[in-house]
């Protein structure tokens, strides 16, 4: 009698943490919009190549774009410039929780977000892009493939939901170089 109420509430704890998942999405947090002195500032630091990447920003097209750089508050601040410019709310996705050392989890925690990213004029900026997309060194066996198989189903994801897209990492030589075919690259410092 006792291990059928454990079983049953147990399975209840599991469908309720599973609606709650998906309701409240623990891996995006939603960031404020720049106010004005913080908006006329970032577009004074952007480079040429930055501009013309905002100015050709709309809502019917996805966006992919990869910073380079160490200094994260400049890099979110363009994201956020990039965001208001396209009139779409901006989130940062916390990859230290979607990324599992299970690909399946990986890719169902992915699922979940760009599910939430669907059809809504969002902007995601997945922050320590390394996690995700970091290349694999000193591995000769057959779990290399994990590497590229796990870009290349963010890049279908990204593809099949239409959503814009910016990653940061901090370091491009760590990660699997596949992601600057898709990706437009800024150096940000």
């Amino acid at each position: 009698m006792k291990t059928t109420y454990l079983l049953i509430a147990c399975l209840a704890a599991f469908s309720l943490s599973f609606v709650t998942l998906v309701q409240d999405n623990p891996f995006m947090q939603k960031i404020a919009p720049l106010n004005e002195a913080k908006l006329n500032r970032t577009e004074t630091t952007l480079s040429a190549g930055l501009k013309r990447e905002a100015s050709s920003w709309n809502n019917e097209s996805f966006n992919a774009i990869v910073f380079t750089g160490p200094n994260f508050i400049k890099k979110r601040n363009i994201a956020g410039f990039l965001a208001q410019k396209k009139n779409a709310g901006l989130f940062i996705v916390d990859l230290s929780r979607v990324v599992s050392g299970n690909i399946l989890t990986t890719r169902r925690n992915l699922d979940i977000v760009f599910e939430n990213a669907a059809g809504k004029n969002v902007v995601l900026l997945f922050d320590e892009g390394e996690s995700l997309f970091g290349r694999r060194t000193n591995v000769n066996n057959s779990h290399n493939r994990y590497d590229s198989a796990g870009t290349a189903y963010f890049i279908r994801q990204l593809v099949n939901y239409r959503t814009s897209i910016i990653m940061s990492v901090k370091n491009e030589t760590a990660v699997n170089p596949v992601l600057f075919e898709n990706f437009v690259r800024f150096d940000i410092h």
